[in-house]
């Protein structure tokens, strides 16, 4: 398995406002990889759903472009994500596919304070209710992705971590159970999610 890395911190909402429609993909190989992004706050999940990307730094592209079209994705928010660490739960929330290997922006994009040169483009495949989906920690004694079970989320800290083939079959098969198709959930989140400590005042929700 591949790994690629992309840092998704505190992002102001939106770059355009309104969220993109969600279109179809033809891929064009037969083999491909399944990746965990890792999402420590609601405004970095925020600006993914919005502008349906995945944003790279400079410094990762070396990384980052071991996302290839037609690779699985699946979002984990973790228990601080949004903010209430002592209701919340780690939780893997959604699928997507990547449509396009790394690309150049054509224009950076500040993100908390760091500027990201490079995306690829995703397709939301499902996405669990606000504050609903397949709690990891329950699973972690059947997951290869995590070999050392007594520190396994320390493994949580990296922004991107490359899943096994059986590891994301039993992911998606639990996650089928809770989420919805598409981006019909994203509304929820709208509504749910409230800006963290780390939120610089001008990327805060109304």
């Amino acid at each position: 398995m591949r790994t690629g890395a992309s840092t998704l911190g505190s992002v102001a909402r939106t770059e355009t406002g309104a969220l993109p429609a969600i279109g179809l993909c033809v891929t064009d190989s037969d083999t491909h990889n399944s990746q965990l992004v890792i999402f420590g706050y609601s405004s970095g999940l925020a600006w993914v759903l919005r502008n349906c990307r995945i944003p790279i730094e400079k410094k990762r592209v070396s990384s980052g472009m071991q996302l290839s079209r037609g690779d699985r994705i699946f979002f984990y928010t973790s228990r601080g994500c949004f903010g209430n660490t002592g209701a919340d739960r780690g939780r893997i929330i959604g699928e997507a596919e990547v449509l396009t290997s790394l690309v150049h922006r054509p224009s950076p994009v500040m993100i908390g304070g760091r500027e990201f040169t490079h995306e690829c483009e995703i397709r939301l495949k499902s996405l669990a209710p606000f504050r609903q989906g397949v709690e990891i920690a329950e699973l972690v004694p059947l997951l290869r992705m995590f070999p050392n079970k007594s520190s396994w989320s320390a493994q949580l800290r990296k922004p991107i971590l490359a899943m096994p083939d059986e590891d994301a079959a039993l992911v998606q098969a639990r996650l089928s159970q809770i989420a919805l198709p598409g981006g019909e959930a994203v509304e929820t989140y709208w509504a749910g999610m409230m800006p963290t400590r780390r939120t610089p005042p001008s990327a805060r929700y109304a």
